[in-house]
Parts: C-alpha cells; sequence; structure tokens
C-alpha cells in the first residue's frame, strides 16, 4: 500500500491535473494557532490527494523562509511531502490566464472544473473572520477568474 501510495503521489506530482495551489501569501497576518491549523489543512489537502490516489496536483505557494507559515509546515511534515513547494507567489509561478481564485467573496459559482486551470485556495485562517482578504489580494493582481464554491 506504501508503494502505491508512492507511486501515485509522483504520478500527480509529474503530470496530475488539474492543479491546485494554496497561497500561503497572508502568513504574516495570523497567530501561531491560525498558522498551525492552516499546515494541518495543508496537510489534510495532502493526505486527501494521497488516501483517494487523486491525480491533482498540489503547490504551496509562498513559503520562504521569511513567511511564519513556512515553520508550521515544517513542523507538521512539509519536508516529506511529494508536493510542490515555491519561494514565489501564485502570481509569479503560474501564467494569470490560468488561475482560478477560490474567495467566498467572489459573485460567481464554480460549476465546472477544468484541467488547464489552476485553482488557488487562499491560505487564509482568521479565527476573526477578515473578510475581502483573497478577493482585494487576487484585484490587485488583476485576477480575471474569481470564483466561490457552491
Amino acid at each position: 500500500r506504501r508503494l502505491d501510495d508512492k507511486a501515485s503521489l509522483q504520478h500527480a506530482f509529474d503530470t496530475g491535473r488539474p492543479r491546485v495551489a494554496i497561497n500561503c501569501s497572508f502568513g504574516d497576518g495570523m497567530d501561531f494557532k491560525e498558522l498551525r491549523s492552516l499546515a494541518k489543512q495543508a496537510q489534510m489537502a495532502y493526505t486527501a490527494v494521497r488516501d483517494l490516489r487523486s491525480p491533482i496536483q498540489l503547490h504551496l505557494t509562498s513559503v520562504g523562509e521569511q513567511n511564519p507559515a513556512r515553520q508550521a509546515l515544517e513542523n507538521i511534515g512539509m519536508p516529506g511531502w511529494i508536493i510542490h513547494t515555491h519561494d514565489e507567489s501564485v502570481w509569479d509561478v503560474f501564467d494569470p490566464s490560468q488561475l482560478v481564485i477560490l474567495t467566498p467573496d467572489a459573485d460567481e459559482d464554480l460549476e465546472e472544473v477544468h484541467d488547464d486551470k489552476v485553482y488557488v485556495i487562499g491560505g487564509i485562517v482568521d479565527r476573526s473572520v477578515n473578510k475581502l482578504q483573497s478577493l482585494e489580494q487576487a484585484q490587485r493582481h488583476g485576477a480575471a477568474c474569481l470564483r466561490r464554491l457552491p
């Protein structure tokens, strides 16, 4: 089973589609508990891909040394994961025309998933609910496609 899991994860890493990126650029605005919660949620996404043998290719963006989320991710085991990690922002890693920004503040629901798109989840855990963070960041970067999960 373990070898099958690793082979499935490697296949998703190498050629998986669709791509899902967790945008970790919001780390500076979170406290220790929120950062730990973000790391646990990233771990849950990773284990779901592993356990379901999903073809989804996972990415973590903006996880450079200066991001406080990085330490929380490393503490939970990220260095041993078969996952794409990027110091750079999601806006620099991917072609902006491929991005679908998933935000609860979007006007339209996500109704279809396309293999040629990159679905961006805001790596935000805010116990105080700071609305519009991912939407405002997407607008600043000129994101063309904003969707909310139904």
